[in-house]
């Protein structure tokens, strides 16, 4: 079965190609490559979705930054299967001042935050439900005084209404650092970091940040692609020199991109090939652990995020493939081979590497 539905996924991908090459398939957008800009992709909500009937209002949107080639969004995604198009498309390049996204978050008054590692900048546009196209950011921070040099992730804490930014240390910077961004809902410029955490560990190598009730976890990769979750908690009162409170890691592990955590406090870790790990109550976990769930994505090449709606659909992002699964009541599979409960792509949808769901 499961090479059956492999079979099958690859000759959807191989097709959806030759869509993209030849311009069919794609009634709204521009088309475009698989590095580049790519296409205007300000179409519908994709074919899956029924037409007829009454507007049924603002809907919530699944956002993806491509990794390096920029930001797109999807309405309605718990629906959505097969080829699509997105809500919105924010291309990397010129008409938009991004350039290496790498994520982004995106905050209660719908302000989208862009970590752009090849510019050391954080880009912030004003609308993120709406903002497609050639759409410059409203607010941009760059500068020696930032210490942004490669941001690779970021995460907010909108409660205290500060950004925290780790940079990547790809391009041979020894920086160790968490940089603390004080009134990042109005911060512009070359605006300095309020606090800056140095992380008292001997290797580091930040891959993301994320912010769960003044907690922060930092997936760091070490030396072999081995990879660990560094815990600080009290974040808001965290500066200078500060050691990891907890590190988590799991002997299972492969390469591990990215984590999830939910609000009934489980975090879900995404392996670079085809698995989903799942660990519950993980405001406590320490040391060694064990996953409650190991889910093996039938059909999946190489995975790199997950993100949930309101109603429990998983949504998995596979790099490889451009791909996006959905899993009904995701947080409740249990360990084996999962088959995915529907999936969608787009012409706009190129190397997935963040999600996040956004309510309207």
């Amino acid at each position: 079965m499961k090479g059956l539905y492999r079979w099958a996924l690859s000759s959807i991908v191989c097709l959806a190609g030759f869509a993209a090459a030849t311009g069919c398939g794609d009634s709204d957008g521009a088309g475009g490559g698989s590095d580049g800009g790519g296409g205007s992709g300000t179409g519908g909500e994709g074919a899956s979705v029924g037409g007829g009937g009454a507007d049924p209002g603002p809907s919530a949107q699944l956002f993806s930054v491509n990794d390096n080639d920029g930001v797109v969004s999807f309405a309605r995604p718990e629906a959505l299967e097969g080829r699509v198009d997105p809500a919105t498309d924010l291309p990397a390049g010129a008409d938009t001042d991004m350039y290496g996204p790498r994520d982004l978050a995106i905050s209660a008054a719908h302000e989208l935050f862009v970590a752009n590692e090849n510019d050391g900048a954080i880009t912030i546009y004003a609308d993120a439900m709406s903002a497609t196209g050639a759409t410059l950011p409203t607010r941009k921070w760059k500068g020696a005084a930032t210490g942004l040099d490669a941001p690779i992730s970021l995460a907010l804490d909108e409660e205290t209404d500060v950004a925290y930014v780790v940079n990547s240390l790809a391009n041979g910077t020894s920086e160790k650092a968490i940089l603390a961004f004080a009134d990042a809902s109005t911060a512009d410029g070359d605006v300095a970091p309020a606090r800056r955490i140095e992380v008292d560990t001997a290797e580091i190598g930040p891959l993301q940040i994320l912010e769960r009730d003044d907690r922060l976890f930092v997936v760091s990769q070490l030396s072999g692609n081995a990879t660990t979750v560094l815990v600080f908690d009290d974040a808001s009162s965290l500066d200078g020199l500060v050691a990891p409170s907890r590190e988590i890691r799991d002997a299972s592990w492969g390469n591990v991109l990215s984590i999830y955590i939910d609000d009934a406090d489980r975090l879900f870790a995404v392996d670079a090939g085809t698995r989903i790990f799942r660990y519950d109550g993980v405001s406590a976990l320490d040391g060694t652990i064990e996953a409650v769930a190991t889910i093996d994505v039938d059909g999946a090449s190489g995975l790199s995020a997950v993100a949930f709606d309101d109603a429990g659909t998983m949504f998995v992002a596979d790099r490889s493939l451009a791909y996006v699964f959905a899993f009904d009541e995701g947080a409740a599979l249990a360990s084996g081979v999962a088959a995915p409960s529907r999936s969608f792509d787009s012409v706009e949808l190129r190397s997935p590497s963040r999600l996040a769901f956004v309510r309207p």
